[in-house]
């Protein structure tokens, strides 16, 4: 059975605790919020920080705000756990691409936390007209939600998504 730590037991952090429980992942959340961590007792253990043994996880979630995922990164890489990290990976260029040195050193798997990937209509577009650009460079898109359909119980400045935070 595979021991997953989720740093972060916010939204995102619930849903993946939930899923990799189900699948039967044993799961452990780190979140200094003592509330979160009392929501998510019910999988293994919780921890108020990163003082665990990372030697007793086989990879790590990073579903905190992205002023946190540099540093959670570096940690999970140096201890040799395989990384998904959530959007966004940082606040700017220089700690992505730290984050991408350090998982290149310590040849960590890393993916990025971004369902939109396996949305059939965005692979249909990249297989039908973006792949066919040659060299491929850079693709920026912009896609858009209503953030108050997200969490409605929540107000919307109090929202990770509307901070950089």
């Amino acid at each position: 059975m595979k021991h997953i730590l989720i740093i972060g037991g916010g939204s995102i952090g619930k849903r993946h605790a939930k899923n990799l429980h189900d699948l039967g992942c044993q799961v452990s959340v780190v979140d200094p919020r003592e509330d979160r961590r009392n929501e998510l007792d019910i999988y293994t253990y919780t921890y108020k920080d990163l003082q665990v043994n990372p030697a007793c996880f086989d990879a790590v979630i990073d579903a905190t705000p992205p002023a946190s995922h540099l540093e959670n990164c570096i940690w999970a890489a140096m201890n040799k756990l395989p990384i998904l990290c959530e959007k966004g990976i940082t606040l700017d260029l220089e700690e992505a691409r730290q984050i991408e040195r350090v998982v290149g050193e310590y040849k960590i798997p890393f993916l990025m936390g971004y369902t939109w990937r396996w949305w059939p209509t965005l692979n249909k577009l990249f297989d039908e007209h973006i792949k066919l650009i040659e060299p491929l460079r850079r693709v920026e898109m912009r896609m858009c939600a209503n953030l108050e359909d997200w969490h409605p119980w929540e107000p919307l400045r109090d929202r990770k998504s509307t901070r950089l935070n």
